[in-house]
C-alpha cells in the first residue's frame, strides 16, 4: 500500500509542495506539484522572530501548549496557503481512510536564508477549520509523521539490520562544563529495551536482542575510534554542543575539549570502520540540531549544524535536540523511542510517537515536545529484520575495557514514573556517582 506523502520544498524564493496522489485502487501514485512565491508580511515575520526568541530562553516565557499553538499557527500560515493547504488536507484524508500515517517532509535549500532553516518547524500547528474540529501540532499528530530531509539523499534505500543490533552510547563532559547526567538516561534506555523484549515474546515483529555498549568520556580520538570499531547500528551521543561560526559541533573528547563537526565525526567513523554507517544517530546535545545564524554563515556551507551535515554524509536518520532538554524529558523520549524501534516501528513513526509522549508526560515543560528534530533521507524507516520469536535473554551492556554482561531483568515500570535508575547496569563504572 502506497503511503500518502507531501514534501514541502523552499528554494529559489519559492515554496513548492509535491504530493503523491495515491489512488483508491492502490495503483502507482502520480505526483502533483504546487508552488507559490515565498512571501512574508513584516508583521508576521516580526511575530515569528519574537516567538523564536521566547522559545529559546532557558526559562521560556511561553507557559503552556496554548502559547505554543499560537506560535505554530503563525508558522502554518507561512508554509500552508491556498493550494498547498488543500493538498495537505487531501493527503491527510487519504491517510485516515487508509489508516496509515501521512508523511510530511520539509526540505530547505542550503542557498536560502538560514533564518528560515533555523525556525523550529516542529511547533507547526494546524488551526481549527470548523466547529468541532480542533487544531493540532503536526509534530505529534497520530495521522502523520513530520521530519526534515535533504534533496541530495532523497533516493529510497534499505536500512534493515539483519544481524544482532548494536547500540553504542557515548557520553562526554569536558572539564569546566555543566555536568552531564548521563547515567539515569542510559539505564532507562537499557530498561526500555529489556522491557520491550520481555513484553514481545511470541510477537513476530520483535527483533533480536540488541547489544548495548556505553563509553563515557573517551580521552582522545583513538579511544573514540576504538569504540566506533564496534560498528554500531545506532549511535547515541549525550553531552554538549555548540555553534562554532557556521558549524555545529559536539564535544566528543574530554581530556581537552575537542569540538567535532559532523564531517569530522564521519571521518573518525571512516577511520574506525570503513564502509560502515550507523542507521540512526541520536544527539542529546544542546545545539545539535541548530542551523548557523545569518551573520556567521559562510558561502556554500549551507546547513552548518551537526544533524543536517550528518544526513548529507550518508547517515540515513539523525535525531537531534534543538533546545536544551531536561533529564526527565530525555528519559521519556528515549524510552518511547527505543521501545517503538524494537517493535519494528519505522524511525519517523517512532519519533512522532516519542514527541507525543513528551507532550503527554511533560506538560510542565511545554517546549519539550518540539525539541527533538528528525532529519531523515529517502527510506521507509524500518531498521530491523523481524525474527520469528523474541529473544529470551536481555540486552547486553558493557563499558570500554569491561567484559560484556547481561543486564539484570526487572519488571518494566511505567516510563513516566522513571525518574531514577530502575537498576544498576552491569559493567557500568560505579565511580560515576550521580552522573
Amino acid at each position: 500500500m502506497h503511503t500518502p506523502k507531501l514534501v514541502i520544498k523552499i528554494e529559489r524564493g519559492r515554496i513548492f509542495a509535491e504530493a503523491n496522489d495515491v489512488s483508491d485502487d492502490d495503483g502507482p501514485p502520480c505526483n502533483t506539484t504546487y508552488a507559490r512565491d515565498l512571501t512574508s508580511e513584516p508583521l508576521s515575520k516580526a511575530t515569528i522572530d519574537a516567538f523564536m526568541a521566547w522559545v529559546e530562553e532557558k526559562t521560556p516565557r511561553l507557559r503552556d501548549a496554548a502559547d505554543f499553538s499560537l506560535f505554530g499557527w503563525h508558522l502554518w500560515e507561512f508554509l500552508f496557503r491556498g493550494e498547498i493547504a488543500e493538498a495537505f488536507a487531501v493527503q491527510m484524508n487519504a491517510a485516515k481512510s487508509r489508516r496509515t500515517p501521512m508523511r510530511l517532509e520539509l526540505w530547505i535549500d542550503p542557498g536560502e536564508s538560514p533564518a528560515i532553516a533555523s525556525v523550529p518547524w516542529e511547533f507547526l500547528y494546524c488551526p481549527p477549520r470548523s466547529e468541532g474540529r480542533d487544531g493540532y501540532f503536526l509534530g505529534t499528530h497520530t495521522s502523520l509523521t513530520f521530519n526534515r530531509t535533504n534533496a541530495s539523499t532523497a533516493n529510497a534505500r534499505d536500512i534493515r539490520i539483519t544481524e544482532q543490533p548494536r547500540i553504542l552510547i557515548v557520553t562526554a563532559c569536558p572539564p569546566g562544563f555543566e555536568r552531564v547526567l548521563w547515567r539515569p538516561v542510559v539505564e532507562c534506555i537499557a530498561a526500555a529495551i529489556a522491557g520491550r523484549l520481555d513484553g514481545g515474546r511470541g510477537d513476530a515483529a520483535s527483533v533480536a536482542s540488541p547489544s548495548v555498549r556505553v563509553v563515557h568520556d573517551p580521552k582522545d580520538e583513538a579511544a573514540l575510534c576504538e569504540a566506533l570499531r564496534w560498528r554500531p547500528h545506532i549511535l547515541q551521543f549525550i553531552g554538549h554542543g555548540q555553534q562554532d561560526g557556521s558549524l555545529g559541533k559536539l564535544a566528543m573528547l574530554s581530556a581537552e575539549p575537542v569540538w567535532l563537526s559532523g564531517k569530522q565525526l564521519v571521518a573518525v567513523m571512516d577511520a574506525a570502520a570503513p564502509e560502515h554507517r550507523p542507521r540512526l544517530i541520536v544527539l542529546h546535545a544542546c545545539e545539535g540540531a541548530r542551523v548557523a545564524g545569518a551573520a556567521a554563515l559562510a558561502p556554500r556551507l549551507g546547513f552548518g549544524a551537526v544533524a543536517p551535515t550528518l544526513l548529507g554524509q550518508d547517515i540515513p536518520a539523525v535525531v537531534a535536540m534543538q533546545y536544551e532538554i531536561d533529564q526527565g524529558s530525555a528519559i521519556d523520549f528515549s524510552v518511547k523511542l527505543y521501545s517503538d524501534l524494537l517493535a519494528n516501528r519505522p524511525i519517523h513513526q517512532a519519533v512522532q510517537a516519542a514527541r507525543l509522549s513528551l507532550m503527554s508526560l511533560r506538560r510542565n515543560v511545554p517546549r519539550a515536545f518540539g525539541t527533538p528534530v528528525l532529519y531523515m533521507s529517502g527510506t521507509d524507516g524500518v531498521m530491523f529484520a523481524p525474527v520469528v520469536a523474541a529473544a529470551q535473554r536481555g540486552p547486553s551492556i558493557s563499558r570500554a575495557g569491561v567484559a560484556t554482561e547481561d543486564v539484570a531483568r526487572v519488571e518494566p515500570a511505567r516510563p513516566a514514573a522513571v525518574e531514577s535508575a530502575p537498576f544498576t547496569a552491569a559493567g557500568m563504572d560505579q565511580r560515576a556517582g550521580g552522573q
